[in-house]
Formats: C-alpha cells, structure tokens, sequence
C-alpha cells in the first residue's frame, strides 16, 4: 500500500507519519519504507526512534530518492551497473578526444576548449533522449 502525506509547513507531519506506522506496527515481516529528500535520512532516523520510542528500526527503513533506485536496481540484478553522470562523460570524452586530435581535421583545434567538450557532451545527450540511431 501506498500512502502519500502532505500538509502546511506549519504542521507537524513528521509525529502524524510515525505515530500512524508506530500503531500500525512493523517489524522484518511486514516492513515500511519512508522515502525522504537525499540529505535528510539521517535526520528522518532520529525523528523516526525519538517518536517511535523503539530502541531498534527493524522492519522501518528510510530511503532516499537515489538509494530506493539503487535498491530497485540491485534487486533486478542491475546493481553493480555504474552510472556515469555529466561531469563523467564530459571527462571521457576530453580523454577521447585528446587521444583521436590527430585524426580530427575540423575540430582539432577545439579539442582543449571545455565549452567544445561541453557542447558534444549536451549533442550526444540530446541524441540518446530522441533515441536517434546511427541508422
């Protein structure tokens, strides 16, 4: 079961959650997952034993955003597929590149200009998301 919280800023959403999931239970058998903002797992743990009252969060995990996708990903058997984020590929492609300079007779001279790398970075990107083959 989903349940989606919401409200003002000025309500304590925090006791509403845990309090619900305290009187509802959980243990290993039947566990909940709250997901939180990726900065604010920590701090989601602490409120989650100070309302609680347990000494153990056994059955009660707190994700993040991105270590929910990790889950999900491991739990496919795609876990140890590493992500390559922009600032990855911009440095594959300057490495790329720099080792084909001389076999790039156009854009040879703007092999050093991060602003070039970051162009082809962006082109390539776009190229993945129209799903553009080299058919």
């Amino acid at each position: 079961m989903l349940n989606i919280y919401y409200g003002r800023e000025s309500v304590d959403k925090e006791k509403f959650i845990y309090e619900t999931i305290a009187e509802r239970g959980f243990n290993a058998a039947s566990p909940v997952i709250v997901l939180v903002p990726d900065q604010y797992t920590l701090e989601a743990e602490l409120q989650a034993f100070r309302i609680t009252g347990k000494n153990a969060l056994i059955g009660l995990d707190v994700y993040s955003i991105s270590r929910l996708g990790h889950n999900v990903l491991t739990e496919q058997g795609l876990g140890n597929i590493s992500i390559i984020d922009k600032y990855g590929r911009q440095m594959l492609l300057t490495g790329i590149m720099s080792s084909l300079k001389d076999d790039l007779s156009v854009y040879a001279d703007n092999v050093r200009k991060p602003s070039f790398i970051e162009m082809v970075n962006d082109y390539i990107s776009q190229l993945k998301q129209y799903d553009v083959t080299p058919d």
